[in-house]
């Protein structure tokens, strides 16, 4: 079943997990920049999978699918990508800053997302959104869950 995120335009993250038929679970979060720092890295890093990595059995770096971002406390960010069958590394730097009064910004490198995160129990989720200026570009979410979850 996919569920789709709504947000109010009263403040940052608050807003609901939409799903068929009407449902609404949890309550986003509302967040500072300092808050959202210490959830994206903690104490020294945390890693947050946007599609699981899978590899394949007996073959060194090859894989089927996967992304994975480890954002580290010293604003450095690894990214591994399952592309053409082989793991590839690549390293960022990211800051969050506080854009008007409602919204967070995450800057990777220079590419800005705003920045939402969302908590349902023991699971933890982040959305980054790549809002498109024009009508022809899709704005694009990409959906993220900590990796411990």
């Amino acid at each position: 079943m996919a569920c789709w995120w709504l947000f109010t335009v009263f403040a940052i993250g608050h807003g609901f997990l939409v799903c068929p038929g009407g449902a609404a679970q949890g309550q986003g979060i509302a967040i500072d920049t300092d808050a959202a720092v210490q959830k994206l890295a903690g104490d020294h890093s945390r890693e947050w999978v946007y599609k699981k990595l899978i590899m394949i059995m007996g073959y060194s770096n090859a894989c089927k699918e996967g992304e994975v971002y480890q954002f580290f406390v010293d604003h450095h960010l690894d990214i591994e990508t399952c592309v053409g069958s082989k793991v590839v590394h690549t390293s960022h730097t990211w800051s969050v800053a506080q854009e008007g009064k409602l919204d967070l910004v995450l800057k990777i490198d220079d590419k800005p997302y705003y920045l939402l995160f969302k908590d349902t129990g023991t699971v933890h989720s982040m959305m980054l959104r790549e809002r498109s200026d024009s009508k022809t570009v899709p704005t694009v979410d990409l959906e993220f869950r900590l990796s411990n979850d």
